[in-house]
């Protein structure tokens, strides 16, 4: 996740001309620290974040300026002091509080005094425990440790008890609240409403190495639990709350078959959700899926794989700007992607470069003469890379070797079929392709893409080259 950190004084706004301005004053008494920390989310999608840090005054006091388009919710921390504000364009709002009494002693005057009195009154009721990871790297969510402590019972009857108990005094507070702006309330019902499912799911998810199938599915039916595409409102997006349940959701699609299990795959997962969730949702799941593996799991033929297959199911520009700022050149080599160009010099130093093969299909073959597998694959399967040239294929060696002598004392010695080459930046090339181990093979069209051979071990490589050759 970005952050950009502006410091106390500037505006936040990148659209500062279009959006009418909020003022925020706050007073501390009893100062514990100099500095507030003020965050809100600028994309609920990309999870893009703004922060700034407001220092106090020497009377103790500070304030700042906003340019909001819409109402939003802050979040605001001082000290170990942390709840939202909510306040929208042209409001003025003034804060108070003291840094020894901390929470307890905040409050509001002036424009959304109400909405930010119900904030505070929320915040001190259900503070936000310590919470644990769940669901492995692929797509990890989080769940607060209480819950975790009551679901290790393995009995659904409390659970849901407690669920209900939890979920029923925090509806009872908002539903106290008139006269509060009725979104505000309704996205905190909506928040009430997914943590309770989030809890259901975490109580499956978290047992079901001791859960006979049979019994995670009898478990299922009492939790009630509601289908991920009965919601249709992508506002949601903007909950937290919302976007954990999605993440748990699509993690207990692949559990009620399987039982006993420890850790699914994303393979897995990204095939559960493409058979079961809805366009609505699915495709902010499959980037969090594919972008965790990059970020988090070093990855990348995660992505590659799986991208196209989204691009084809029509995912929306914003999702596919996410996942290819990512994942930045890997994508390259990606299917019907353009390959990137390889500088590179024959032996006797003559220049050549991939794009110099337009309207060839170019089997390229990364290598160097140190890889003892590159060079017995080139002995190996000479027969088949006979044939290919044969077919008119370019086989192209290039040596990522960052010694010169070695290479062509190399070449002179193995002497692969070929052209042989070596690459005139080798970092440069590295990058580009991904290459963290050699040997690296890629298949160039005619068109200067990537292409890709069928899977499987019964695959006919010399009809699969035939219809690269056609294309």
């Amino acid at each position: 996740m970005k952050q950009i950190i502006l410091l106390f004084g500037i505006l936040v706004s990148c659209f500062q001309l279009a959006f009418a301005t909020s003022q925020v004053s706050l007073k501390v008494t009893n100062p514990t620290e100099r500095q507030i920390r003020i965050s809100y989310e600028l994309d609920p999608i990309t999870a893009k974040q703004r922060i700034f840090r407001v220092k106090l005054r020497e009377d103790d006091s500070a304030s700042f300026e906003l340019s909001l388009p819409n109402r939003i919710e802050l979040q605001m921390t001082y000290g170990n002091i942390t709840v939202p504000i909510f306040i929208g364009p042209d409001d003025k709002l003034v804060i108070t509080l003291d840094g020894h009494e901390g929470l307890e002693s905040i409050s509001f005057s002036g424009a959304a005094a109400a909405e930010n009195q119900f904030l505070a009154a929320y915040t001190k009721a259900f503070p936000v425990g310590k919470r644990t990871e769940l669901g492995g790297g692929f797509l990890p969510f989080w769940v607060e440790r209480s819950v975790l402590a009551e679901a290790a019972s393995g009995d659904v009857g409390l659970f849901i008890d407690y669920v209900n108990r939890t979920s029923d005094a925090k509806t009872n507070l908002i539903n106290s609240y008139q006269g509060v702006n009725s979104e505000l309330l309704n996205r905190y019902k909506n928040k009430v409403k997914y943590q309770a499912e989030l809890q259901k799911l975490s109580f499956l998810i978290y047992n079901q190495q001791v859960m006979t199938p049979s019994e995670i599915r009898a478990a299922s039916q009492r939790l009630a639990l509601v289908n991920i595409n009965a919601a249709k409102d992508k506002s949601l997006l903007e909950n937290e709350d919302f976007k954990e349940y999605l993440k748990a959701y699509a993690q207990y699609l692949t559990i009620p078959n399987n039982g006993s299990q420890n850790e699914v795959n994303g393979d897995e997962l990204f095939k559960a959700i493409r058979s079961d969730v809805d366009r609505t949702w699915r495709h902010y799941l499959q980037t969090e899926l594919v972008i965790n593996a990059f970020d988090y799991l070093g990855n990348p033929e995660f992505g590659l794989d799986h991208y196209p297959e989204m691009k084809k199911d029509g995912v929306s520009q914003v999702y596919r700007d996410r996942i290819e700022n990512a994942y930045g050149e890997v994508l390259n080599l990606s299917p019907d992607s353009m390959a990137p160009n390889i500088g590179m010099y024959y032996v006797d130093g003559r220049p050549i470069s991939l794009t110099d093969f337009s309207g060839k299909v170019v089997y390229v073959s990364f290598w160097a003469s140190w890889c003892k597998p590159c060079i017995a694959g080139f002995k190996k399967y000479d027969g088949v890379r006979r044939q290919l040239e044969e077919k008119g294929v370019v086989l192209l060696n290039v040596s990522i070797d960052d010694d010169e002598y070695a290479w062509k004392k190399s070449v002179a010695s193995v002497n692969p079929r070929g052209q042989n080459t070596r690459a005139t930046n080798v970092d440069d090339v590295k990058r580009a392709y991904n290459l963290a181990s050699i040997p690296a093979y890629y298949i160039v069209d005619k068109h200067g893409k990537i292409a890709l051979l069928p899977e499987g071990a019964s695959r006919d490589l010399s009809s699969a080259f035939d219809e690269i050759i056609r294309r």
